[in-house]
């Protein structure tokens, strides 16, 4: 599940070094970085220690703080790396400060450090605690990029964990209509987390025949707004489908020569999907 990054410099190196910042602090947290990058965690996290001690007042301490939670996460102690996101959403770090690489645009400190929580908080099956986090880099902190394919990434990365909070504190429904807006690839980001959920939560609300009534019934009403694209109603969620999203057709119209619904063609469409063809085998 885990899609957070260490923070570290970049291109940002020459406009640290424009700040007046030492060759010798700039080249220390530089040397830290690729430490945590060939996997030597340990050292790393002391030596970040090392440079908050000298160093507590830099640019790069927020930076340095992150990453000891992160490199914390990564040796498996989880409740000292708690402590350290904790302590970054109590601080006035700059959310939007220049992440300094070309995947990531914002360090975006109390985002990731929501999510660390929540993902921590997750694993301990404490699920009130985990919602909060969510509910905070959802709505308080949410991620800022300029890439449409990271930014359907973290939609779907943040649906998923309602999702599997949701399932945590039983309440399969919600989590369930969560899942199912991403239930069709778009082009932009793997949906593969929530095929898996969906394959394992529908059979725990529904039995075989209700899934199959909800489908004929969403593929009934399956409403076409061209020959790519069309919606599909389960559940009381209004699914985005495009043709690009049909698994192993080839080229399929949702719309007839005629310039009618190609029924034929959308029912193929639903029961071969990955998460339904299991209702629909003899």
């Amino acid at each position: 599940m885990r899609k957070l990054v260490l923070l570290f410099l970049g291109f940002n190196l020459m406009v640290f070094a424009q700040n007046n910042k030492s060759d010798a602090e700039l080249e220390w947290f530089e040397e830290l970085s690729e430490t945590s990058y060939q996997g030597d965690f340990m050292t790393a996290y002391l030596g970040f220690g090392k440079f908050l001690e000298k160093y507590p007042d830099s640019e790069l301490a927020p930076r340095a703080l992150f990453n000891q939670g992160f490199l914390l996460r990564e040796l498996g102690k989880e409740q000292e790396a708690k402590q350290i996101f904790e302590r970054i959403m109590e601080e006035e770090f700059n959310e939007y400060e220049n992440y300094g690489g070309i995947m990531e645009q914002y360090t975006l400190y109390k985002n990731r450090s929501a999510k660390h929580l929540a993902e921590i908080y997750l694993e301990e099956e404490n699920f009130i605690a985990a919602l909060k986090y969510i509910k905070i880099f959802d709505n308080i902190y949410p991620y800022k990029h300029f890439c449409g394919n990271e930014l359907e990434a973290d939609a779907i990365y943040t649906d998923v964990m309602y999702a599997k909070t949701y399932h945590g504190l039983g309440k399969l429904d919600k989590a369930i209509k969560k899942l199912l807006p991403h239930l069709f690839y778009n082009g932009l980001a793997s949906n593969n987390e929530v095929m898996e959920l969906l394959s394992e939560y529908l059979p725990q609300l529904y039995s075989n025949d209700e899934v199959k009534q909800f489908l004929q019934e969403g593929i009934q009403n399956f409403r076409v707004k061209d020959k790519d694209y069309g919606t599909f109603q389960l559940l009381g969620v209004k699914i985005p489908v495009y043709t690009y999203q049909f698994y192993g057709e080839g080229e399929i119209e949702l719309v007839s020569d005629k310039g009618t619904k190609n029924n034929q063609a959308i029912e193929k469409v639903i029961k071969t999907h990955p998460v339904f063809e299991v209702y629909f085998q003899n």
